[in-house]
């Protein structure tokens, strides 16, 4: 909705500057599908009918297009709409992640347990003393976890490398374009070093390969004994 109020503060483009209109793929994919069904559908049936039952059909598919492209569209407004829901969801509940509160895994489950009558109507049985043992030995927030940015960042950003031979490798997830750049420099330094050592190596494994070849006549000493029996 922000977008197309923008675009109409914007105006009409004079004729012959471009506008750009950013629109969801896969919904522009369905309605792409959808036409081009119907047109080749209704060619099929323009070589075997008249041009009046051509109208008619056009007239009909017309409005049967129009009235497809809103169903998709609100399908597509609504399951989006949908999963940006589950998404703030998602991000409260981690947001809401303490450490001050519960100290262990067991002081979790207890609190949990407390609250669960309320939604059952009903009680609930205690909690398993030794189960409640075991998670006293388990930290609440464990490290590295504690408000990870998985949970509650608006946007992340993937750092990616493909070595010589086409191999992906996924270098992290990071919370600016820095930082995965960041991880890509680094990476591309060990990896060069890397080729470089190995070359270096391949280079002298050669030269000791060369040399061990030229102080072992023995292969050599041969052929020249077999060629001199050929020739006699």
């Amino acid at each position: 909705k922000e977008q197309v109020e923008a675009l109409l503060k914007i105006g009409i483009p004079p004729m012959g500057e471009k506008l750009e209109v950013f629109l969801p793929q896969q919904l522009v994919n369905q309605l792409h599908y959808a036409h081009n069904y119907l047109v080749k559908n209704f060619e099929m049936f323009k070589e075997n009918h008249t041009e009046a039952e051509a109208e008619t059909v056009m007239k009909a598919a017309v409005e049967a297009r129009t009235k497809a492209m809103v169903e998709l569209t609100e399908k597509h407004v609504a399951a989006r709409d949908e999963v940006e829901e589950d998404v703030k969801l998602m991000k409260s509940l981690f947001r809401s992640q303490t450490k001050d509160k519960y100290k262990t895994k067991a002081d979790v489950l207890r609190s949990i347990w407390a609250e669960l009558p309320k939604y059952l109507g009903k009680p609930v049985p205690p909690v398993d003393e030794e189960l409640l043992a075991d998670m006293e030995q388990i930290p609440a927030v464990q490290e590295g976890e504690f408000r990870h940015n998985w949970g509650i960042a608006d946007k992340l950003y993937k750092s990616e490398a493909i070595d010589a031979f086409g191999m992906k490798y996924l270098l992290g997830v990071f919370d600016t374009p820095a930082e995965a750049e960041k991880a890509f420099v680094e990476w591309n330094t060990e990896y060069e070093k890397a080729r470089a050592d190995m070359k270096s190596e391949m280079q002298q494994w050669s030269k000791q390969e060369n040399a061990r070849l030229e102080a072992d006549t023995s292969g050599a000493d041969r052929i020249k004994k077999i060629l001199e029996e050929a020739r006699r």
